[in-house]
Protein backbone atom coordinates (compact mmCIF):
# COMPACT_ATOMS: atom_id res chain seq x y z
CA UNK A 1 0.00 0.00 0.00
CA UNK A 2 2.94 2.56 0.47
CA UNK A 3 4.00 2.61 -3.56
CA UNK A 4 1.16 4.13 -4.91
CA UNK A 5 1.44 6.96 -2.12
CA UNK A 6 5.36 7.20 -2.98
CA UNK A 7 4.68 7.84 -6.43
CA UNK A 8 2.25 10.21 -5.53
CA UNK A 9 3.81 12.84 -3.24
CA UNK A 10 7.56 11.61 -4.17
CA UNK A 11 10.22 10.23 -1.80
CA UNK A 12 12.21 12.61 0.37
CA UNK A 13 11.88 16.43 -0.43
CA UNK A 14 14.42 16.61 -3.41
CA UNK A 15 11.77 14.91 -5.10
CA UNK A 16 8.48 15.58 -3.38
CA UNK A 17 5.26 16.33 -5.48
CA UNK A 18 2.03 18.26 -5.15
CA UNK A 19 -0.69 15.73 -6.08
CA UNK A 20 -4.34 17.09 -7.13
CA UNK A 21 -7.24 16.43 -4.72
CA UNK A 22 -8.56 14.12 -7.91
CA UNK A 23 -5.19 12.23 -7.58
CA UNK A 24 -5.74 12.34 -3.78
CA UNK A 25 -9.34 10.53 -3.78
CA UNK A 26 -8.46 8.14 -6.71
CA UNK A 27 -5.73 6.61 -4.66
CA UNK A 28 -8.14 5.89 -2.26
CA UNK A 29 -9.81 2.66 -2.77
CA UNK A 30 -5.98 1.58 -3.74
CA UNK A 31 -4.48 1.72 -0.26
CA UNK A 32 -7.27 0.61 1.34
CA UNK A 33 -7.90 4.07 3.66
CA UNK A 34 -10.95 2.70 5.02
CA UNK A 35 -8.85 -0.23 6.87
CA UNK A 36 -6.74 2.11 8.67
CA UNK A 37 -7.27 4.84 11.30
CA UNK A 38 -5.17 7.46 12.94
CA UNK A 39 -5.29 7.87 16.92
CA UNK A 40 -2.81 10.00 18.76
CA UNK A 41 -0.85 10.26 15.62
CA UNK A 42 -0.26 6.80 15.41
CA UNK A 43 -1.80 5.13 12.67
CA UNK A 44 -3.85 1.77 13.53
CA UNK A 45 -5.02 -1.19 11.67
CA UNK A 46 -8.26 -1.82 11.50
CA UNK A 47 -10.13 -5.57 11.62
CA UNK A 48 -10.13 -6.60 8.05
CA UNK A 49 -12.63 -9.34 8.28
CA UNK A 50 -15.24 -10.36 6.05
CA UNK A 51 -13.19 -10.01 2.78
CA UNK A 52 -14.87 -12.67 0.61
CA UNK A 53 -13.02 -13.83 -3.18
CA UNK A 54 -14.54 -16.75 -3.80
CA UNK A 55 -17.97 -18.58 -3.47
CA UNK A 56 -19.21 -21.99 -3.88
CA UNK A 57 -22.86 -24.35 -3.53
CA UNK A 58 -23.10 -27.97 -2.15
CA UNK A 59 -26.21 -29.09 -3.84
CA UNK A 60 -26.04 -31.87 -1.42
CA UNK A 61 -26.49 -30.31 1.69
CA UNK A 62 -27.76 -26.81 0.57
CA UNK A 63 -24.87 -24.74 1.77
CA UNK A 64 -22.94 -21.93 0.35
CA UNK A 65 -18.87 -22.28 1.33
CA UNK A 66 -16.80 -18.66 0.79
CA UNK A 67 -13.55 -17.77 1.55
CA UNK A 68 -11.18 -14.64 1.85
CA UNK A 69 -9.89 -14.05 5.29
CA UNK A 70 -11.42 -17.48 6.46
CA UNK A 71 -13.69 -20.28 5.41
CA UNK A 72 -17.35 -19.56 5.77
CA UNK A 73 -20.04 -22.11 5.99
CA UNK A 74 -23.53 -21.03 5.12
CA UNK A 75 -27.33 -22.52 5.36
CA UNK A 76 -28.98 -21.33 2.16
CA UNK A 77 -32.63 -21.43 3.96
CA UNK A 78 -31.55 -18.79 6.36
CA UNK A 79 -28.72 -17.24 5.27
CA UNK A 80 -27.04 -17.76 8.55
CA UNK A 81 -23.11 -18.67 9.33
CA UNK A 82 -23.34 -22.21 10.20
CA UNK A 83 -19.49 -22.54 10.80
CA UNK A 84 -16.22 -20.37 10.61
CA UNK A 85 -13.09 -22.06 10.14
CA UNK A 86 -9.72 -20.00 10.52
CA UNK A 87 -8.08 -20.17 6.92
CA UNK A 88 -6.78 -16.81 5.78
CA UNK A 89 -6.24 -15.46 2.45
CA UNK A 90 -7.51 -18.48 -0.06
CA UNK A 91 -8.65 -16.91 -3.49
CA UNK A 92 -10.61 -20.07 -4.89
CA UNK A 93 -12.72 -22.79 -3.33
CA UNK A 94 -13.95 -25.67 -4.40
CA UNK A 95 -16.53 -28.90 -3.07
CA UNK A 96 -15.49 -32.09 -3.86
CA UNK A 97 -17.80 -34.41 -6.06
CA UNK A 98 -19.24 -35.87 -3.27
CA UNK A 99 -20.18 -32.62 -1.33
CA UNK A 100 -18.18 -33.98 1.74
CA UNK A 101 -14.36 -31.96 1.23
CA UNK A 102 -13.72 -28.78 0.97
CA UNK A 103 -11.11 -27.19 -1.03
CA UNK A 104 -9.35 -23.89 -0.76
CA UNK A 105 -6.27 -22.63 -2.74
CA UNK A 106 -4.65 -19.39 -1.78
CA UNK A 107 -1.13 -17.66 -3.77
CA UNK A 108 1.26 -20.34 -1.73
CA UNK A 109 -0.91 -23.43 -0.44
CA UNK A 110 -4.19 -25.76 -0.03
CA UNK A 111 -6.20 -26.08 2.82
CA UNK A 112 -8.49 -29.09 2.93
CA UNK A 113 -11.52 -29.33 5.09
CA UNK A 114 -13.46 -32.49 6.19
CA UNK A 115 -16.81 -31.77 6.23
CA UNK A 116 -18.23 -34.64 7.99
CA UNK A 117 -15.45 -34.99 10.49
CA UNK A 118 -14.93 -30.76 11.34
CA UNK A 119 -10.84 -31.69 10.47
CA UNK A 120 -8.80 -29.26 7.93
CA UNK A 121 -5.23 -30.08 6.78
CA UNK A 122 -2.99 -27.43 5.11
CA UNK A 123 -0.49 -28.76 2.06
CA UNK A 124 2.98 -28.34 4.03
CA UNK A 125 5.11 -27.47 0.46
CA UNK A 126 4.34 -23.55 -0.07
CA UNK A 127 5.14 -22.42 -4.03
CA UNK A 128 5.96 -19.71 -5.14
CA UNK A 129 2.43 -19.06 -7.72
CA UNK A 130 -0.71 -20.93 -7.32
CA UNK A 131 -3.28 -20.77 -9.84
CA UNK A 132 -5.61 -23.43 -9.32
CA UNK A 133 -6.62 -26.68 -7.85
CA UNK A 134 -9.17 -29.56 -8.91
CA UNK A 135 -10.78 -32.51 -7.60
CA UNK A 136 -10.44 -35.69 -9.50
CA UNK A 137 -14.22 -37.75 -10.39
CA UNK A 138 -14.08 -39.39 -8.49
CA UNK A 139 -12.44 -36.93 -5.64
CA UNK A 140 -9.34 -39.34 -4.73
CA UNK A 141 -6.68 -36.87 -5.97
CA UNK A 142 -6.11 -33.23 -6.19
CA UNK A 143 -4.16 -32.02 -9.11
CA UNK A 144 -2.71 -28.58 -8.67
CA UNK A 145 -1.16 -25.83 -11.60
CA UNK A 146 2.00 -24.16 -10.45
CA UNK A 147 3.35 -22.21 -12.99
CA UNK A 148 5.18 -25.30 -15.38
CA UNK A 149 4.14 -27.61 -13.50
CA UNK A 150 1.48 -30.03 -11.87
CA UNK A 151 1.26 -31.17 -8.46
CA UNK A 152 -0.62 -34.39 -7.78
CA UNK A 153 -2.09 -34.53 -3.79
CA UNK A 154 -4.22 -37.10 -1.67
CA UNK A 155 -7.02 -35.93 -1.36
CA UNK A 156 -7.63 -37.51 2.27
CA UNK A 157 -4.22 -36.47 3.72
CA UNK A 158 -3.35 -33.77 1.06
CA UNK A 159 -0.02 -35.79 1.20
CA UNK A 160 2.14 -35.06 -2.32
CA UNK A 161 2.08 -38.21 -4.23
CA UNK A 162 4.57 -36.71 -7.26
CA UNK A 163 4.81 -33.65 -10.05
CA UNK A 164 4.58 -33.41 -13.55
CA UNK A 165 7.06 -31.55 -15.17
CA UNK A 166 7.83 -31.00 -18.49
CA UNK A 167 6.12 -27.90 -19.57
CA UNK A 168 8.24 -24.87 -20.60
CA UNK A 169 5.58 -22.08 -20.09
CA UNK A 170 2.69 -21.72 -18.09
CA UNK A 171 0.20 -23.90 -17.77
CA UNK A 172 -3.31 -23.01 -19.32
CA UNK A 173 -5.38 -25.87 -18.11
CA UNK A 174 -5.66 -29.44 -17.06
CA UNK A 175 -7.98 -32.20 -17.29
CA UNK A 176 -8.35 -35.73 -15.29
CA UNK A 177 -9.25 -38.47 -18.05
CA UNK A 178 -12.80 -40.40 -17.84
CA UNK A 179 -11.20 -43.50 -16.49
CA UNK A 180 -8.94 -41.43 -13.70
CA UNK A 181 -5.94 -43.13 -15.49
CA UNK A 182 -4.62 -40.11 -17.70
CA UNK A 183 -4.19 -36.42 -16.67
CA UNK A 184 -3.87 -34.04 -19.15
CA UNK A 185 -2.73 -30.26 -19.54
CA UNK A 186 -2.48 -27.94 -22.13
CA UNK A 187 0.81 -25.32 -21.83
CA UNK A 188 0.93 -21.30 -23.68
CA UNK A 189 3.72 -23.26 -25.52
CA UNK A 190 1.17 -24.77 -27.67
CA UNK A 191 1.98 -28.07 -26.50
CA UNK A 192 -0.66 -30.84 -25.04
CA UNK A 193 0.97 -33.86 -22.29
CA UNK A 194 -0.51 -37.07 -20.98
CA UNK A 195 0.55 -37.65 -17.95
CA UNK A 196 0.60 -41.21 -16.52
CA UNK A 197 -0.97 -40.21 -12.94
CA UNK A 198 0.69 -43.72 -11.24
CA UNK A 199 4.27 -42.58 -12.11
CA UNK A 200 3.93 -38.35 -13.06
CA UNK A 201 5.59 -39.08 -15.85
CA UNK A 202 4.89 -37.72 -19.55
CA UNK A 203 3.22 -40.52 -21.97
CA UNK A 204 3.45 -38.17 -24.75
CA UNK A 205 3.92 -34.73 -26.08
CA UNK A 206 1.47 -33.38 -28.85
CA UNK A 207 2.58 -30.42 -30.35
CA UNK A 208 -0.81 -27.93 -31.52
CA UNK A 209 -1.49 -24.85 -33.89
CA UNK A 210 -2.68 -22.79 -31.19
CA UNK A 211 -2.77 -22.09 -27.26
CA UNK A 212 -5.09 -24.21 -25.38
CA UNK A 213 -7.94 -22.58 -23.00
CA UNK A 214 -9.57 -25.79 -21.82
CA UNK A 215 -9.86 -29.65 -21.65
CA UNK A 216 -12.72 -31.76 -21.48
CA UNK A 217 -13.48 -35.32 -21.10
CA UNK A 218 -16.04 -37.64 -22.25
CA UNK A 219 -15.28 -41.57 -22.54
CA UNK A 220 -12.46 -41.43 -25.16
CA UNK A 221 -13.15 -38.13 -26.47
CA UNK A 222 -11.49 -35.47 -25.29
CA UNK A 223 -12.55 -31.94 -25.97
CA UNK A 224 -10.12 -28.54 -26.52
CA UNK A 225 -10.86 -25.26 -26.50
CA UNK A 226 -8.46 -22.66 -28.42
CA UNK A 227 -7.25 -18.88 -28.27
CA UNK A 228 -8.13 -19.13 -32.13
CA UNK A 229 -11.42 -18.87 -31.61
CA UNK A 230 -12.74 -22.62 -31.99
CA UNK A 231 -12.59 -26.18 -30.79
CA UNK A 232 -11.17 -29.60 -31.51
CA UNK A 233 -12.68 -33.17 -30.78
CA UNK A 234 -10.45 -35.93 -30.35
CA UNK A 235 -11.09 -39.42 -30.15
CA UNK A 236 -8.42 -41.66 -28.59
CA UNK A 237 -9.96 -44.46 -30.47
CA UNK A 238 -8.38 -43.67 -33.87
CA UNK A 239 -11.41 -41.44 -35.10
CA UNK A 240 -10.24 -38.25 -36.73
CA UNK A 241 -10.33 -35.32 -35.13
CA UNK A 242 -13.40 -32.67 -35.62
CA UNK A 243 -12.94 -29.27 -35.49
CA UNK A 244 -15.96 -26.83 -35.10
CA UNK A 245 -15.54 -23.41 -36.10
CA UNK A 246 -17.78 -20.12 -35.71
CA UNK A 247 -16.58 -18.03 -33.12
CA UNK A 248 -14.65 -14.42 -33.79
CA UNK A 249 -12.98 -14.77 -30.15
CA UNK A 250 -10.99 -16.55 -27.96
CA UNK A 251 -12.92 -19.44 -26.47
CA UNK A 252 -12.34 -19.40 -23.23
CA UNK A 253 -14.00 -22.85 -22.35
CA UNK A 254 -15.94 -25.66 -24.03
CA UNK A 255 -17.81 -28.45 -22.55
CA UNK A 256 -20.05 -31.70 -23.33
CA UNK A 257 -23.69 -32.01 -22.72
CA UNK A 258 -24.89 -34.47 -20.23
CA UNK A 259 -25.69 -37.22 -23.04
CA UNK A 260 -22.58 -36.01 -24.82
CA UNK A 261 -24.86 -35.01 -27.95
CA UNK A 262 -24.18 -31.28 -27.36
CA UNK A 263 -20.92 -29.08 -26.97
CA UNK A 264 -21.49 -26.08 -25.09
CA UNK A 265 -19.05 -23.71 -25.87
CA UNK A 266 -18.47 -19.87 -23.93
CA UNK A 267 -16.37 -16.95 -26.08
CA UNK A 268 -14.86 -13.76 -25.44
CA UNK A 269 -16.69 -12.96 -28.17
CA UNK A 270 -19.42 -12.61 -26.41
CA UNK A 271 -21.47 -15.27 -27.43
CA UNK A 272 -22.69 -19.21 -26.25
CA UNK A 273 -22.68 -21.85 -28.95
CA UNK A 274 -24.09 -25.16 -28.62
CA UNK A 275 -22.61 -27.72 -31.47
CA UNK A 276 -23.59 -31.00 -33.14
CA UNK A 277 -21.10 -33.39 -32.10
CA UNK A 278 -22.03 -35.74 -34.55
CA UNK A 279 -21.88 -33.04 -37.55
CA UNK A 280 -19.90 -30.05 -36.10
CA UNK A 281 -22.55 -27.91 -36.89
CA UNK A 282 -23.40 -24.90 -34.97
CA UNK A 283 -27.29 -25.61 -33.54
CA UNK A 284 -27.94 -22.17 -31.69
CA UNK A 285 -26.01 -18.93 -30.86
CA UNK A 286 -27.09 -17.60 -27.50
CA UNK A 287 -26.24 -14.01 -27.19
CA UNK A 288 -27.03 -11.29 -24.91
CA UNK A 289 -28.03 -8.27 -25.90
CA UNK A 290 -26.76 -6.36 -22.47
CA UNK A 291 -23.91 -7.84 -22.33
CA UNK A 292 -21.01 -5.61 -21.02
CA UNK A 293 -17.98 -8.10 -21.04
CA UNK A 294 -16.64 -11.33 -22.60
CA UNK A 295 -19.03 -14.01 -21.25
CA UNK A 296 -17.62 -16.09 -18.14
CA UNK A 297 -19.55 -19.09 -17.86
CA UNK A 298 -22.38 -21.12 -19.20
CA UNK A 299 -23.92 -24.04 -17.17
CA UNK A 300 -26.43 -26.96 -19.27
CA UNK A 301 -29.56 -28.15 -16.88
CA UNK A 302 -29.52 -31.88 -16.48
CA UNK A 303 -32.06 -32.32 -18.90
CA UNK A 304 -30.89 -30.28 -21.65
CA UNK A 305 -33.34 -27.61 -21.32
CA UNK A 306 -32.01 -24.64 -20.33
CA UNK A 307 -28.62 -22.91 -20.39
CA UNK A 308 -27.61 -20.31 -17.96
CA UNK A 309 -25.20 -17.79 -19.21
CA UNK A 310 -23.40 -15.24 -17.08
CA UNK A 311 -20.59 -12.28 -17.30
CA UNK A 312 -22.07 -8.25 -16.08
CA UNK A 313 -25.70 -10.16 -16.89
CA UNK A 314 -26.87 -13.34 -16.18
CA UNK A 315 -28.92 -15.16 -18.60
CA UNK A 316 -31.77 -18.16 -18.63
CA UNK A 317 -32.71 -19.41 -22.02
CA UNK A 318 -35.31 -22.08 -22.58
CA UNK A 319 -33.72 -24.00 -25.48
CA UNK A 320 -36.99 -25.93 -26.46
CA UNK A 321 -40.55 -24.02 -26.78
CA UNK A 322 -40.34 -20.76 -28.59
CA UNK A 323 -43.80 -19.78 -26.52
CA UNK A 324 -42.76 -20.26 -23.03
CA UNK A 325 -43.17 -17.38 -21.22
CA UNK A 326 -42.20 -18.40 -18.01
CA UNK A 327 -38.24 -18.49 -17.25
CA UNK A 328 -37.52 -18.26 -21.14
CA UNK A 329 -35.06 -15.41 -21.39
CA UNK A 330 -34.87 -14.13 -17.77
CA UNK A 331 -32.14 -11.91 -16.74
CA UNK A 332 -30.31 -11.20 -13.43
CA UNK A 333 -27.89 -7.69 -13.41
CA UNK A 334 -24.76 -9.32 -12.41
CA UNK A 335 -22.55 -6.01 -13.06
CA UNK A 336 -21.66 -5.23 -9.36
CA UNK A 337 -20.82 -9.01 -8.84
CA UNK A 338 -17.82 -11.57 -9.15
CA UNK A 339 -17.19 -14.76 -8.52
CA UNK A 340 -20.43 -16.18 -10.06
CA UNK A 341 -21.13 -19.76 -9.15
CA UNK A 342 -23.85 -21.79 -11.04
CA UNK A 343 -25.29 -25.29 -10.27
CA UNK A 344 -28.96 -27.17 -11.33
CA UNK A 345 -30.13 -29.70 -9.11
CA UNK A 346 -29.96 -33.13 -10.16
CA UNK A 347 -33.83 -33.15 -10.87
CA UNK A 348 -33.65 -30.38 -13.49
CA UNK A 349 -36.33 -28.25 -11.55
CA UNK A 350 -34.03 -25.53 -9.43
CA UNK A 351 -30.98 -23.15 -10.25
CA UNK A 352 -28.93 -21.89 -8.09
CA UNK A 353 -26.61 -19.17 -8.51
CA UNK A 354 -24.18 -17.60 -6.11
CA UNK A 355 -21.79 -14.45 -6.30
CA UNK A 356 -20.11 -11.93 -4.14
CA UNK A 357 -20.58 -8.37 -4.37
CA UNK A 358 -17.73 -6.53 -4.78
CA UNK A 359 -18.79 -2.46 -3.04
CA UNK A 360 -19.69 -4.91 0.09
CA UNK A 361 -18.37 -8.84 0.51
CA UNK A 362 -21.81 -9.63 0.51
CA UNK A 363 -23.10 -12.85 -1.43
CA UNK A 364 -26.50 -13.22 -3.15
CA UNK A 365 -27.64 -16.24 -3.65
CA UNK A 366 -30.39 -17.29 -5.91
CA UNK A 367 -32.48 -20.34 -5.83
CA UNK A 368 -34.68 -20.52 -9.23
CA UNK A 369 -37.66 -22.57 -9.56
CA UNK A 370 -37.82 -23.20 -13.17
CA UNK A 371 -41.40 -24.59 -13.57
CA UNK A 372 -43.22 -22.01 -11.78
CA UNK A 373 -40.62 -19.11 -12.82
CA UNK A 374 -40.13 -18.12 -8.94
CA UNK A 375 -37.14 -16.80 -7.80
CA UNK A 376 -36.26 -16.82 -3.84
CA UNK A 377 -33.09 -14.00 -3.02
CA UNK A 378 -31.25 -14.65 0.16
CA UNK A 379 -28.66 -11.74 1.07
CA UNK A 380 -25.72 -14.05 3.16
CA UNK A 381 -23.03 -11.03 5.15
Amino acid sequence: TVAPLVNAWGFGFEESKSPTPAAIDSLKEMVGYKKVKIIDNTIIKQDISGTVFDAAFNPYSNTVATCGDAINLWDVATGRKIKEIPCKYKKHICYSPDGKKILATGHKDLYLYDVENNTGIKSEHQESALCYAEFNHNGILIAKVCQNEIILYDAESLNELRRCTGHTDWVMCVAFSSDGIGLVSGCRDKTLKIWNIATGESASTLELEDIPMSIAFRGSKMLIAYAGGYIGLYDFNDAPPKIFTGHTDVVKSAKFSHDAKMIISVSADKTIKLWDVETCECMKTITHDLCRYAMQCASLSPMGRYIVSSDSIMKITDLFGEDYLGVRNQIIDTENFSAPNIAFSSDAKNLFYCARKRDSNAIEFYKWDLANDRAEKYCIN
